[in-house]
């Protein structure tokens, strides 16, 4: 959408040095208003994910300062199948009611 505020993008495949592999892994952080989250989340692939507030998927990165799903109090994960063996997982930090953060990260499997 184009209220999207871009906060972080990193491929595994970009950084230097690494032997090309056959998987691949991307994180994204973004941020948007929260009623553009809820129509976005009501959409496939996030529709038929099975949300929960206990589990976070994510994992912070020591070396990335804007990458801390630990911090986040009020959130809801979910780990989303995707065709030819890729899959998604999301944390949707909800601590702020008007701008809702979405931690990406999607997979090779």
């Amino acid at each position: 959408p184009p209220e999207t505020q871009f906060l972080l993008y990193h491929r595994a495949s970009d950084e230097p040095g690494l032997l090309p592999a056959p998987d691949d892994c991307v994180h994204l952080k973004v941020e948007l208003p929260s009623a553009v989250v809820m129509k976005m989340l009501a959409e496939a692939p996030f529709a038929s994910a099975k949300w929960q507030a206990t589990v976070r998927d994510l994992r912070d990165v020591p070396d990335w300062k804007v990458w801390k799903p630990s911090a986040v109090k009020k959130f809801r994960s979910a780990q989303i199948p995707l065709p030819n063996a890729q899959c998604l997982n999301v944390l949707v930090d909800e601590d702020c009611e008007e701008r809702t953060i979405l931690y990406l990260m999607w997979f090779e499997t």
